[in-house]
């Protein structure tokens, strides 16, 4: 091998770990419910969540959770469980039509919170 081939090998492995490390999105446990500005439900598997100083995160939640993508236009989200403020990857909560419960309907099914992903870099 040449010297040329050598050094190029060289960079490669040494820069690929450090690109998987940028481009690999961090995910943590819980995030904090008093930081959340705003959220939105992401079609019928993912919630994110806008926190304060410019902080973002994704939660999949998987296709058992039904009428996620109607959040807020026809669903309310009404948590089950929570650890003081946090709000944490397993975490359950129930999606309600405010219309159905007032008329006696109900049945509505538990969902789950996956992992918090961050999406925007850390500073």
């Amino acid at each position: 091998m040449n010297r040329k081939t050598l050094f190029g090998a060289i960079v490669l492995a040494i820069a690929a770990p450090v690109a998987a490390r940028r481009s690999a999105p961090s995910a943590t446990t819980c995030i904090d419910s008093q930081q959340i500005v705003s959220r939105r439900a992401l079609a019928n598997d993912a919630m994110e969540f806008s926190l304060t100083k410019g902080r973002t995160y994704r939660s999949r939640i998987g296709p058992s959770c039904a009428h996620l993508a109607e959040l807020d236009r026809t669903y309310l989200l009404v948590l089950e469980e929570q650890q003081g403020r946090r709000i944490c990857g397993g975490d359950r909560f129930r999606l309600i039509d405010p219309v159905a419960a007032r008329s006696g309907g109900g049945g509505f099914s538990y969902c789950r919170f996956g992992a918090f992903e961050r999406l925007t870099p850390a500073r």
